[in-house]
């Protein structure tokens, strides 16, 4: 088990990344619905881990910030908001996730 989670902490970075990279592609030009689809489905897969994750490491406050972002992105309860206010959600979400990159080492 212990050689999971020296894996995991080595390793957590990669999701991390996927989703900021999404999420950038998505503030910096108009895509086809579709794209943003995709997004919401791995965003929410990311986040899920990433919860679970700081769960694992006993790092509650990432639970609940994890949490929220999983319902807010979740691909099959849509939670629905202008284009322009997705733009600052998704700022939001980049900045969470880069923080977390920092703390959940």
């Amino acid at each position: 088990m212990e050689r999971l989670d020296n894996f995991i902490k080595q390793h957590i970075w990669i999701p991390q990344a996927i989703a900021i990279a999404l999420l950038v592609i998505a503030i910096a030009r108009k895509n086809p619905y579709d794209y943003y689809t995709l997004l919401r489905w791995v965003c929410s897969g990311v986040f899920l881990y990433l919860a679970f994750i700081g769960f694992r490491i006993q790092k509650l406050e990432w639970v609940w910030v994890f949490g929220f972002f999983l319902v807010l992105y979740n691909p099959i309860f849509k939670v629905t908001f202008k284009r322009e206010i997705w733009e600052w959600i998704n700022g939001a979400t980049i900045g969470a996730l880069v923080l977390s990159m920092v703390k959940m080492k």
